[in-house]
């Protein structure tokens, strides 16, 4: 692979982890779960929910950096970030709307 297109992943990484943190903090400060995150509710534990995002975002941002300083773990941590977001993705667009 080459150069700028190992860049260009790791600017989407790094873009990537911090916007979720950012989309993720601004909702917890707005009062997103005003009865809190240990409450079952939907089908699911809010707090479960949140530790699966920020371990993608926190994957993702750790391989965008490592890859950006071409260290050798980078890649495959870069493929854990993506195995992790990219079946949620799929799961928001296609399978929530059915």
């Amino acid at each position: 692979m080459s150069f700028m297109a190992i860049r260009l992943i790791a600017a989407f990484l790094v873009l990537a982890g911090i916007a979720v943190f950012a989309i993720w903090g601004m909702n917890l400060a707005g009062g997103a779960f005003a009865n809190g995150l240990f409450v079952y509710r939907d089908g699911n534990y809010p707090i479960l929910h949140l530790a699966a995002e920020f371990l993608m975002a926190g994957a993702a941002l750790a391989a965008g950096i490592a890859l950006w300083a071409n260290v050798r773990w980078g890649r495959s941590l870069a493929l854990l970030g993506a195995a992790l977001g990219v079946p949620y993705l799929l799961y928001l667009l296609c399978l929530r709307r059915a």
